[in-house]
């Protein structure tokens, strides 16, 4: 099953599923949102839950694989008056030139994709140089026991979620250099700010 199509089949039902962490979520973008800048790209925007959380004036372009999400997005932009541009896409295969964002944002995205590591490249593409990435992610915990009882779990939730990522040494892995690596909740929900720069 497609990533597309996986999230097409959850669409319908998304906002209910994330409807319980939703008030917890939007707090944390809102804060790592404060250090964006410039025109902003989002990946994996989903049904458009992140639309309240941008500063004021934020420039905004948001790709989704998924059209139901993406349709949903779109009735939720209906009479906002931020600055935002839908594009059906796939973070593999991004539509842009290279070094064409100053800022990218995620927020539960690496958790889900397949092969993130070359997705987080194909991401440092598509930003500036000094660039930087500002994600809210779910990750893998470094607690043993609580790490191994995630990876036992993880194919129950495979291909909606990957409840077992270590986001942070993929992103390593792709070439962005860690600024910041908050703990939200335990050391499973982070904030993360890493830098697109050549001298890693």
């Amino acid at each position: 099953m497609t990533e597309a199509v996986a999230h097409d089949r959850v669409g319908k039902i998304y906002d209910a599923l994330t409807l319980p962490a939703e008030w917890f979520v939007s707090k944390h973008r809102k804060e790592i949102l404060l250090f964006s800048k410039g025109l902003i790209l989002e990946v994996g925007f989903g049904t458009g839950n992140s639309i309240k959380d941008y500063p004021l004036n934020s420039q905004v372009v948001a790709i989704e694989v998924s059209r139901e999400m993406l349709a949903r997005a779109t009735f939720k932009l209906k009479d906002n008056k931020k600055d935002f541009e839908l594009i059906l896409a796939d973070i593999g295969y991004m539509p842009f030139r290279d070094e064409a964002f100053d800022t990218l944002f995620s927020s539960l995205v690496m958790c889900a994709a397949s092969d993130p590591i070359s997705k987080l490249q194909e991401m440092r593409r598509v930003t500036k140089n000094e660039g930087k990435l500002l994600m809210i992610e779910h990750v893998k915990s470094q607690s043993k026991v609580l790490g191994y009882w995630m990876d036992k779990a993880n194919p129950l939730v495979v291909p909606l979620d990957n409840i077992n990522r270590e986001t942070v040494e993929s992103l390593k892995k792709a070439g962005w250099r860690i600024e910041q690596d908050k703990n939200l909740a335990y050391d499973i929900f982070k904030a993360i700010v890493a830098k697109n720069s050549q001298q890693n």
